[in-house]
């Protein structure tokens, strides 16, 4: 059970349970404490409270992307207003976000629906009605969460309720008359959720479909939340056989078109891992280097992709453009490594004044190097 704020909900409830056994024959609590009456008023009454307290009175909403220093309680719900590029296709009106809840919800709906219609039987007990009740309630709270890691990866939305889902059978169990009866109702519980939980299985046990789910689930974060997408687009990329293979190649240009020129650092980050890898297992080539290239695209700049762009160029003998890259990487550091780039790519073009320049700034850095100071013995002959 994972531990999280939103457990407390729970003790509204279980409190209700205590009050319950010492004023039993209260009338304005037995009103209160009504299911309906809780379902229609107090729910929705308490969450409009929640939510105004948080986005207009705190004003503790910045945005649905958590970076390092922003603070625990300023993205605990989604903003009501649309984030700028590259976070405007999520918000708590949005469509994207209307889609999310209801596939999520429908993956465990099953247990608010049957506490719907267990709250409203007659022969239902009323401690019973109090575990089921919470239920109901993080059902309608979990709308309007921000989920940080985007809804098909932030495993915490489903884990929030767990106390409550556990608390369910746990109840029944004591007050079950035939304890035999009981466990074969369970055992047919336990048989249909592992049957639910078998297509899952299955994908997770075939590398290959493993690969194209979480590259397909990464697609679906970078077209709607964006935040962290690139995660399992990353981890999927990994996994996957062959770069060259259709498939691949087709989901990659899948990703571009949701992507934004000049503003993407995901999809970025998410091409020179692609390129990185491919160099790891087929050796340095033109296809890996011009991963580094649509990289810098869609984040101008990006160091990363700037010095592997360099280094591959040069490696497959294409001086000019690693020139050009690690003159880039100079314009904004100076750096031993950058210089060691252009002053290779400077030699091999024989632009003997510009390897000269070069090799000066290396023995700037470094006096001792006795690369940079052989080369300028025989450059200066």
């Amino acid at each position: 059970i994972k531990s999280h704020f939103i457990n407390w909900i729970g003790a509204l409830f279980y409190l209700q349970i205590v009050l319950r056994y010492f004023l039993p024959e209260n009338k304005l609590l037995a009103k209160v404490q009504n299911p309906k009456f809780q379902l229609a008023i107090l729910a929705p009454l308490g969450l409009i409270i929640i939510l105004v307290v948080y986005h207009f009175i705190l004003d503790l909403s910045a945005s649905h992307y958590v970076s390092r220093n922003s603070e625990v309680t300023a993205n605990v719900f989604l903003s009501i207003v649309t984030q700028d590029i590259p976070y405007h296709r999520y918000g708590l009106l949005h469509l994207n976000h209307i889609f999310d809840w209801i596939v999520n919800l429908i993956g465990w709906g099953a247990i608010p629906a049957i506490s719907v219609l267990a709250l409203f039987k007659n022969k239902m007990g009323f401690e019973f009605r109090m575990v089921l009740l919470p239920i109901l309630a993080y059902s309608l709270l979990f709308f309007f969460f921000n989920p940080i890691l985007g809804m098909a990866r932030d495993w915490d939305l489903f884990s929030i309720a767990a106390p409550f889902v556990i608390a369910i059978p746990i109840f029944q169990l004591s007050r079950a008359e035939e304890t035999t009866n009981f466990i074969s109702s369970a055992n047919k519980a336990i048989l249909i959720m592992a049957l639910l939980g078998i297509c899952r299985l299955t994908v997770e046990a075939v590398p290959s479909l493993q690969a194209k789910r979480l590259l397909n689930v990464g697609e679906h974060l970078h077209k709607t939340y964006y935040a962290g997408s690139v995660v399992p687009l990353t981890w999927g990329m990994r996994a996957y056989s062959d770069f060259d293979d259709e498939w691949f190649t087709n989901k990659v240009l899948q990703i571009e078109e949701s992507s934004t020129i000049g503003n993407d650092t995901m999809m970025a980050h998410f091409l020179t891992q692609t390129g990185l890898e491919m160099i790891d297992r087929k050796g340095n080539s033109l296809n890996a280097a011009n991963y580094f290239v649509k990289a810098l695209n869609y984040a101008p700049g990006y160091e990363v992709a700037t010095r592997n762009a360099a280094m591959q160029f040069m490696y497959i003998g294409d001086y000019s453009t690693g020139l050009f890259y690690a003159q880039e990487l100079l314009k904004a550091n100076e750096r031993l490594d950058y210089l060691q780039i252009a002053a290779n790519c400077a030699i091999e073009l024989k632009n003997n004044a510009l390897a000269i320049d070069y090799c000066n700034r290396i023995l700037a850095i470094e006096p001792q190097n006795k690369t940079a100071q052989a080369v300028l013995g025989q450059l200066n002959r």
